[in-house]
């Protein structure tokens, strides 16, 4: 087969996984984003060994998990394949009870940290308020809002980097 063969075959399946990849590898402005940013940011608040070596790991991880997602979504959909030509017959489309989650998953995994950001982690929020008890000396998220912007950017930068 030539390349991106089953790119061509399955278009929405290709489009879903890459959706989800850019939300799974933190790419701007998708859910995935947010999420590992505030919890690398408060990582990195932390004034012990720890929180500097989780910020590490995170970042490291980071990287990591984009070279490895990128590069399944190349081997399986763009690159020469070396599937029998019976199976590659006989793949279709997704049906309807399949197509209907995967669109409200992406949409949400692509839009949702950027509308619901404030609500859920912004300064003054209290949406988790009563749900963990934290100490009010182990309170972070306050510091992390303030972090200088280039340790606040080498995840994104390892992000891409992978």
């Amino acid at each position: 087969m030539r390349m991106g063969a089953l790119r061509k075959l399955i278009p929405f399946t290709f489009s879903m996984i890459l959706i989800g990849l850019l939300s799974l590898t933190a790419f701007p402005f998708t859910a995935g984003f947010y999420s590992k940013e505030i919890i690398l940011s408060v990582a990195f608040t932390n004034d012990y060994f720890t929180g500097n070596f989780a910020f590490f790991l995170g970042t490291l991880t980071s990287f990591l998990t984009a070279f490895y997602s990128y590069r399944l979504l190349y081997y399986v959909f763009l690159s020469e394949n070396n599937i029998n030509k019976q199976v590659l017959l006989n793949l279709h489309s997704e049906n309807i009870v399949t197509l209907i989650p995967l669109t409200v998953l992406a949409f949400f995994s692509l839009f949702s940290g950027f509308f619901f950001k404030d609500l859920f982690l912004g300064l003054g929020s209290n949406f988790f308020d009563f749900s963990i008890f934290v100490l009010p000396e182990n309170f972070s998220v306050d510091k992390a809002e303030f972090l200088p912007s280039h340790i606040k950017i080498l995840p994104l930068i390892a992000s891409l980097a992978g």
